[in-house]
């Protein structure tokens, strides 16, 4: 199975496995490879979609992953964070500061509301 780039349509480049699993990530200590998970307070393991995460898992693993190189060069110059960087004239560690900030600015995913509070709501 490959994985293609959906930065742009017309993007040529594929990896054979999505780039964020080639990290360990920083947040769960999910080694390259594994997927990321969400621990919670009973210490029941929850996947990254029913931890509210974003597909790829956590934000953290995606950065070391471009950090890292996993994500490579794109062949139209025009794909990822590096490309990014490039554009605004700043260093890849820049630039990965430059979308924390941006991460945190944006609204946290909402959770659905558990039965006993869908009950009590009506």
């Amino acid at each position: 199975m490959t994985v293609p780039c959906t930065a742009h349509p017309d993007c040529p480049k594929t990896w054979p496995r999505d780039p964020v699993l080639e990290v360990e990530c920083p947040v769960c200590h999910q080694p390259p490879g594994s997927p990321c998970v969400v621990r919670a307070p009973s210490e029941h393991v929850k996947s990254a979609f029913f931890g509210h995460l974003p597909p790829w898992g956590h934000d953290e693993r995606d950065f070391a992953a471009v950090l890292a190189g996993a994500y490579g060069e794109c062949p139209l110059g025009r794909c990822g964070l590096a490309a990014r960087a490039e554009r605004m004239g700043l260093s890849l560690e820049q630039m990965v500061e430059v979308r924390r900030a941006e991460l945190r600015k944006r609204p946290a995913r909402e959770k659905a509301p558990a039965p006993e509070q869908e009950v009590l709501a009506l």
